[in-house]
């Protein structure tokens, strides 16, 4: 009963014929052959429709925070899969875009002409995941309570893609994208021992006995590599300033640029040009 409550819960609208329609709540719509009302108490739906967008959030954070065990790595994508819902819901007021639209455009673009609130909808919720982030659990070997073990992979993996997304040249503000490569790499290498750094501290706790997890490492490889397709060799070179980065993304980087600077003759000669001053 109460899922069919949830499925039944609709917004007013007129179909493109002119005649009366009903439209389901954005909340619950379809994504990509995903439907949060197959995974999440539809009671726990249902009852976000009719609050405010901050009390929402908060009520979503609630129900993660509770479910933060090793055990419900599946649970919690689900959980935060909502989250993002949540925030792509500030988005659609009074816009008339699908959930799948805004939740694609929660990184705003030409596209869409967002205000300046909306603008900094992505810049919130990739700063709420990063919070989570580094709350989440790390599990420990059976018998050798010193020895943690990487846990939630689904989940871990889902927020550095999320947190991936807005280094992007398309991103708002600029320093998002900055931010984001500087979580990226405190994730996959441990945390860079500066105090008044923001993401240190909140690393420090997680990687004091472990250089990064390697499952984290490798996540973030990839990512940066199909992301960096989106930036020019001078951005990239921009970011490889940054004094703050570490072997992974630094790497990565490094790797991108190359290649962006060996597609034009012009950029292959000012790059051997380079390379023939430094000494070997």
């Amino acid at each position: 009963m109460a899922k069919a409550l949830c499925e039944g819960v609709f917004m007013g609208g007129i179909s493109e014929g002119g005649g009366d329609m009903k439209q389901i709540h954005p909340l619950f719509q379809e994504v990509e052959g995903y439907k949060l009302s197959d995974f999440i108490p539809p009671d726990s739906l249902h009852l976000l429709v009719d609050l405010s967008q901050e009390v929402r959030i908060s009520a979503v954070e609630k129900a993660i925070r509770r479910r933060m065990d090793p055990q419900k790595d599946e649970e919690l994508l689900h959980w935060f899969r909502l989250l993002k819902r949540v925030y792509a819901l500030v988005l659609i007021g009074g816009s008339g875009i699908s959930a799948e639209m805004a939740e694609k455009h929660i990184i705003p673009t030409a596209l869409y002409n967002f205000s300046e609130e909306r603008k900094m909808t992505g810049t919130r919720y990739r700063t709420h995941l990063k919070q989570l982030y580094v709350e989440l659990p790390d599990a420990f070997q059976e018998g050798l309570s010193v020895t943690p073990v990487f846990a939630l992979p689904k989940t871990k993996t889902w927020i550095l893609a999320e947190i991936a997304d807005g280094w992007n040249p398309e991103a708002y503000p600029v320093e998002d994208q900055l931010d984001c490569l500087l979580f990226l790499s405190m994730a996959a290498d441990g945390p860079v021992y500066v105090w008044n750094h923001p993401h240190a501290r909140a690393f420090v706790n997680r990687t004091s006995t472990y250089n990064g997890w390697k499952e984290v490492r490798k996540c973030v490889r990839d990512l940066l590599r199909e992301r960096a397709e989106k930036y020019e060799a001078k951005e990239l070179a921009s970011f490889l300033q940054n004094s703050y980065l570490k072997k992974t993304v630094r790497t990565c980087l490094w790797h991108a640029f190359i290649a962006k600077m060996m597609e034009r003759a012009g950029d292959v000669e000012r790059l051997q040009a380079l390379l023939s001053h430094i000494s070997w």
